[in-house]
């Protein structure tokens, strides 16, 4: 299995209970309303996702370019 490094805040973000996406976004200092922008997912969608709704495959991959991650980072966590 391959492992991935994340930065601290992130981390420490994960450990308080946020999920992996609020707490990269949170870390890149991105708004709602940029990140989803930037993915192509409404905010709406994103708020939902942020607080434990699982994605679609093409909304998580949308996610990982957008915060540059592996997607597998998003499914192992």
């Amino acid at each position: 299995m391959k492992s991935h490094a994340l930065p601290a805040g992130v981390t420490e973000r994960l450990d308080a209970g946020a999920t992996i996406y609020l707490a990269l976004r949170q870390h890149f200092e991105m708004t709602l309303e940029f990140a989803s922008e930037y993915a192509g997912i409404a905010p709406e969608r994103l708020w939902e996702i942020e607080g434990g709704v699982e994605p679609t495959e093409e909304e998580r991959e949308a996610l990982a370019i957008a915060y540059g991650v592996d997607e597998d980072v998003l499914i192992s966590l």
